[in-house]
């Protein structure tokens, strides 16, 4: 009934000349909520399929299918494996992590080490500061000098600009670090 109102209403306005917004005469109350999200300022995270396939030409194992979970939208590679295994018998390894809450954009890239063998540490931090580099670029950015210094120095560290963020930390267990390269789009 409401929405025989609302369109005999913009028929009258409509009969009068008066000016309307066609939302307020669609009669479809979801109209609203489903309202295109703005665009992301890196152009690869606004095609999600492109983006899993270019993290997957890296190298370090393909990305699998975007899908949506309780929280939003995500999507992980394969662990690669760096190194011998420790003595609890795990190598260090690497994994893509990508999520957004939007279906048809990624918001964060993250590139995860796991340091599973801390006499290889040194091995697994140069293969992370590669990779981390590599995914810059692929991602078509260009490699802030702060980031790379960081990278190299094994160090935490924020960078921002106009257009993304990027983020290199780590959780300094002693006993299993793991270290964070996360990219996040604007």
């Amino acid at each position: 009934m409401q929405t025989l109102i609302k369109v005999l209403f913009c028929l009258v306005i409509l009969a009068w000349g008066g000016i309307f917004v066609a939302e307020n005469c669609s009669g479809d109350s979801s109209s609203k909520s489903s309202q295109k999200t703005a665009l992301k300022a890196v152009p690869i995270f606004n095609k999600v399929d492109e983006l899993r396939n270019t993290l997957s030409d890296i190298g370090i194992g393909s990305v699998r299918p975007w899908r949506r979970d309780a929280v939003g939208w995500l999507a992980s590679s394969d662990y690669f494996e760096i190194g011998k295994a420790g003595s609890k018998g795990l190598k260090n390894n690497l994994a893509y992590y990508l999520d957004s809450e939007q279906e048809h954009q990624v918001n964060t890239v993250k590139l995860k080490l796991n340091i599973n063998n801390l006499a290889e540490r040194e091995l697994a931090l140069a293969a992370f500061a590669e990779i981390s580099q590599i995914t810059l670029n692929h991602l078509g950015l260009l490699i802030p000098p702060p980031i790379k210094e960081a990278l190299e120095a094994g160090r935490e560290r924020k960078y921002e600009e106009d257009r993304f963020m990027v983020t290199i930390t780590t959780d300094n267990d002693p006993q299993l670090p793991s270290w964070r390269f996360v990219v996040e789009s604007k």
